[in-house]
């Protein structure tokens, strides 16, 4: 179970009023401390079963979790040995609710699974696409094939492509006009480029695409558009939020195009976020 959906921080912008809030009955906003949060989590994990508060703490600022955006605040409570002691004011899940919240998160690749099965029986090929900034980076391979391999286990992808150096807002007709070759080599069951992805939608009527993360396909919804276009056998997109939100994003290709809520979803991006977990 992730340590954030037992516990939200607030905006770190957000004052001691109503409008602070979450608006949502299962939580309540109350001052947390370290030491509640691990008591609620040794409930439902063997994770963190030898580590101690100052361990769990490591663990939760290392990894990044959401409720470490809200600062902390020290109170010293006056006893015969002057204890100090940190919390942070968190909308904080019901206990009458751990279990269910629990029993959804285990469910979710389960049932990801079985819907990519079930997409395969009915003859879509689950194509597995990834790509990386062209921002300089020396880690560029191995981020690379931490994504390719979590595409094969998460998602059950058949095959992957990958574009090595490439904006989130390029145009897929523009990717890997350079020969990337050499980083692609490195690569382990990686099956090309974008250009040859695009000709794998030209040579096949119906195929379901997957990607980690909106940036992890494209957040140009301009071209995210026109290909669909263009390529009307592309009639599914899978975007995998798991490691943020916990959960898988789907769309098909009518969707997509008629829709521009749907669309929207992909100009999202506000902040670099790991794809490769």
């Amino acid at each position: 179970m992730t340590t954030c959906t037992l516990a939200v921080p607030k905006k770190k912008s957000a004052v001691p009023k109503k409008s602070g809030y979450l608006f949502d009955p299962r939580y309540k906003l109350i001052s947390v401390h370290g030491k509640d949060i691990l008591s609620v989590i040794w409930k439902f994990t063997s994770k963190f079963d030898k580590k101690g508060l100052l361990g769990f703490s490591q663990w939760l600022n290392k990894n990044n979790v959401d409720l470490t955006s809200t600062e902390p605040e020290r109170k010293i409570t006056k006893t015969s040995t002057e204890i100090r002691a940190r919390s942070r004011q968190l909308n904080v899940l019901h206990d009458v609710n751990y279990v269910s919240v629990a029993e959804d998160i285990l469910q979710v690749l389960p049932n990801r699974h079985k819907i990519v099965n079930d997409l395969k029986e009915d003859g879509y090929p689950v194509i597995g696409y990834s790509r990386k900034s062209v921002v300089a980076s020396e880690n560029r391979v191995s981020c690379l094939q931490r994504m390719v391999n979590i595409l094969y286990s998460r998602s059950l992808v058949d095959k992957v492509f990958v574009s090595p150096c490439s904006s989130t807002k390029q145009q897929f007709i523009k990717r890997d006009s350079s020969d990337n070759d050499q980083i692609l080599s490195q690569l382990n069951n990686v099956h090309g480029n974008t250009v040859d992805f695009l000709s794998l939608l030209k040579n096949n009527s119906k195929v379901c695409v997957v990607a980690i993360d909106y940036a992890g396909l494209t957040t140009n919804v301009s071209d995210l558009k026109i290909s669909l276009s263009e390529n009307p056998s592309l009639k599914k997109v899978i975007i995998d939020q798991y490691l943020y939100e916990n959960h898988f994003k789907y769309f098909n290709n009518y969707q997509l195009l008629n829709n521009p809520m749907d669309l929207k979803a992909f100009h999202c991006r506000s902040k670099p976020k790991q794809r490769g977990k």
